[in-house]
């Protein structure tokens, strides 16, 4: 096996819960997961409580769009076409689109491409996987993935990278954003992991999605994201941390779906305040944006 970022070949293994084993590249620090699943998934918004998702990551998704946006747009005046690829719910091309950008986007979950559609309109949304043929080489000037790389099995994340160069023309941008275990989430929910069976389950569970359809097959921090990038003809722009779980929505970030019980939430919540007031003292998070530009060759 080879790391999928940095072609290194030394790796560690943890099995922070019995369902979930992890293999860690020593050489950047890439997470790969092996997940036994003990039950059936559902689609990735079937199962959740659409009430609390939109009063909790919705509005987080909502935030980060314009955060975003405003992020790209420091780097270029262009104000050409915007593929977004993984786009959910369409909230960062409803922003896009208002700053002035031609857009598409891919969705692979119905309910989110039903929504994006009626949000954007019936042709700006494909429904399904991004695959080399879709879109014309070298067309986008910005390529965005919000949440998608981690989701990508780590066996076809050379052939991925390469199809986001192949659409993005030379000097174009492209925007990722992941979850990253340089945040104390992450790092909290695996050390507890090793300490008490009692909350860290469900905490791991979720920050794995081990129960979706898609789950998280790697972790990316800072490092390994960026080898990943300069490996596959990207020259990183620049990173930043954003808030991703403000405290006004942790309650319903919990309980969006049954990884977390609503007692449990509660009981849980006043440590999400503390960690995020120790998250913007540290200025990192679990969400990293990452802005590179395709290098000419």
């Amino acid at each position: 096996m080879k790391c999928a970022a940095c072609f290194g070949e030394e790796f560690s293994q943890t099995q922070p819960i019995p369902e979930i084993s992890v293999q860690k590249c020593l050489g950047c620090g890439l997470l790969v997961s092996n997940i036994v699943r003990t039950k059936p998934v559902a689609a990735e918004f079937d199962r959740i409580n659409e009430r609390a998702y939109f009063n909790g990551l919705g509005t987080v998704r909502a935030q980060q769009a314009v955060e975003a946006l405003s992020f790209v747009t420091t780097y270029t005046a262009t104000k050409g076409d915007w593929l977004d690829v993984g786009c959910s719910f369409g909230y960062l091309l409803s922003e896009a689109r208002r700053s002035g950008f031609e857009i598409f986007g891919i969705e692979p979950d119905q309910k989110a491409c039903e929504y994006a559609r009626g949000l954007l309109g019936e042709k700006v949304v494909h429904l399904g996987l991004m695959t080399p043929d879709l879109r014309p080489d070298a067309s986008a000037d910005v390529v965005s993935l919000m949440d998608v790389l981690e989701h990508v099995p780590a066996g076809e994340l050379t052939e991925f990278g390469n199809t986001i160069r192949k659409n993005v023309r030379a000097g174009g941008l492209v925007l990722f954003k992941v979850p990253s275990t340089d945040g104390l989430y992450f790092q909290i929910a695996h050390r507890m992991a090793r300490i008490t069976r009692l909350l860290a389950p469900g905490m791991i569970k979720r920050l794995w999605q081990s129960e979706y359809e898609f789950p998280h097959t790697v972790y990316f921090n800072e490092r390994s994201l960026r080898i990943y990038l300069e490996n596959h003809g990207f020259e990183v722009v620049a990173h930043k941390y954003i808030e991703d779980v403000p405290n006004k929505t942790v309650i319903d970030r919990l309980v969006m779906d049954e990884t977390v019980p609503r007692w449990q939430a509660y009981l849980i919540a006043p440590a999400f305040y503390l960690i995020n007031f120790a998250g913007r003292i540290r200025a990192k998070s679990d969400a990293m944006l990452m802005l590179a530009r395709r290098t000419e060759t």
